[in-house]
């Protein structure tokens, strides 16, 4: 089995997307339906997709894809503290027409975010590796 191996950074991005996803669950606590579950998450993971994409512009750095999961994973982890600490109240699965749509919105929001850093990350690879594609 393969062990993922992380850097204090990455350790403190996955604190960090936990805050940001509790975050939102804060401010969208008071509605009754499954979106208080559903918009954190997606607001976590798309910030997360933006941080890891912003890398590119810097030089130093390099957006990469295992980021992305822990930053995913510290925002699930960041949601059930979230619940642990104050459960939502009435929470209907799916909830009304209007929940439906802003959970279908952020979903189609949070695919294509997905789609945009992944087109990204394939057209910026890392010199070492764009020059081994090179030599095959």
């Amino acid at each position: 089995a393969t062990v993922m191996q992380t850097t204090p950074t990455e350790q403190f991005h996955f604190t960090e997307y936990g805050l940001v996803s509790f975050l939102f669950y804060r401010a969208w606590h008071s509605r009754a339906d499954a979106s208080v579950l559903v918009l954190p998450l997606c607001a976590a993971v798309v910030v997360g997709f933006a941080d890891e994409w912003f890398q590119w512009f810097v030089p130093s750095r390099v957006g990469e894809a295992q980021d992305v999961v822990l930053n995913a994973i510290g925002g699930v982890c960041g949601l059930l503290a979230g619940v642990a600490l104050d459960p939502p109240v009435g929470v209907e699965w799916p909830g009304t027409v209007r929940a439906r749509r802003v959970q279908n919105g952020a979903g189609r929001f949070l695919a294509s975010t997905l789609l945009s850093f992944l087109g990204s990350h394939v057209s910026h690879l890392p010199e070492p590796v764009a020059d081994r594609c090179s030599q095959v």
